[in-house]
């Protein structure tokens, strides 16, 4: 609340300045509502930001008695400490409405499909083609410069704590043969996977969780194809 009140304040600064240079009242309109329009957009980001990291807050875990919430925030506080978590809290950030909506959707749409194994979509993304134009616009550090490329994409799931995490997908099918830049056979894409601590509800309450294990993918790396 102290943030809101001090743009608004930092608002009722600007106009006065910007309207002393304007002539007529249509144009001290429009900077009025150019400016509360910003401030809006400003205040929704600000919320949305908060809400993401609520959902990474360990506070909320309980467990069925005193002793197993605190064995449960002590396993969360070291599953945030993880590189996974660091890399999902950092890609919820800069994460659109939009690709966290689908998130959720394809979660819905998995259960629909069935009920054992719920199916994970994989962006259809082409196998890129490594000129310089294409390493010029990826980061040294980028899965996108790996030699197996691989993205990320939003795994989704309500029940679980946390509710989002990232997971890496191999962009080809082969890998990229690093004289020419472009995919090749003689090597295949195998994605990396890790076991990662999680926490599922327990059935029949929402407020009671367990710890549980997950396999998260966390890369991409070439192999030798099987010629058996």
């Amino acid at each position: 609340m102290v943030q809101i009140s001090n743009k608004i304040q930092d608002f009722s600064i600007l106009p006065k300045s910007i309207m002393a240079k304007s002539n007529s009242k249509l144009s001290r309109n429009i900077v009025l509502i150019t400016l509360l329009c910003v401030f809006e957009l400003s205040t929704a980001m600000e919320i949305d930001e908060e809400r993401h990291e609520d959902e990474f807050d360990c506070v909320g875990l309980y467990g069925e008695t005193r002793k197993h919430t605190d064995i449960l925030l002590k396993e969360c506080n070291l599953l945030m400490s993880t590189n996974i978590m660091r890399a999902t809290r950092e890609y919820i950030k800069s994460a659109s409405k939009d690709e966290l909506e689908k998130a959720r959707q394809e979660y819905h749409d998995s259960k629909k499909e069935t009920i054992f194994r719920p199916k994970r979509s994989i962006p259809k993304v082409p196998c890129p083609v490594m000129n310089q134009a294409y390493l010029k616009q990826n980061d040294m550090m980028s899965g996108m410069r790996s030699l197996s490329p691989y993205a990320e994409k939003l795994d989704y799931n309500p029940t679980r704590f946390p509710k989002f995490i990232a997971q890496k997908y191999c962009l080809c099918d082969g890998c990229i043969k690093p004289t020419l830049g472009t995919e090749t056979t003689d090597f295949i894409s195998h994605l990396v996977t890790a076991q990662s601590r999680i926490f599922l509800q327990k059935t029949g309450g929402k407020s009671s969780y367990r710890l549980a294990k997950q396999s998260i993918s966390v890369g991409c790396t070439c192999v030798q194809p099987d010629i058996s």
